[in-house]
């Protein structure tokens, strides 16, 4: 074979194989930021988590919060009406 042929070979070979090698390159480094988002999305969902437990705590604190206000007003309701009878009766 002639040197002139093993050359173009050579670079036709060369111009070939660097965008095959720039698109290996490029499919390894969205690899491995696809990785990174994973794990990113597995951190935002442990936090998420947290959240709905602490929500969920608060709310349920809330919860017996106004439960216990219910009966206190229902305690003064009672109160009230008996003061009432009271003082109607008183004025009887």
């Amino acid at each position: 074979m002639d040197k002139g042929i093993l050359f173009y070979n050579l670079v036709e070979i060369i111009v070939f194989f660097i965008p095959v090698g720039a698109l290996i390159w490029k499919a390894a480094k969205q690899s491995g930021r696809l990785e990174e988002l994973e794990k990113d999305l597995n951190g935002l969902g442990k936090k998420v988590e947290g959240i709905s437990e602490t929500n969920k705590h608060a709310i349920d604190e809330i919860s017996k919060n106004i439960t216990s206000l219910t009966i206190s007003i229902s305690n003064i309701t009672t109160s009230l009406e008996y003061i009432k009878k009271s003082i109607d009766e008183v004025k009887k």
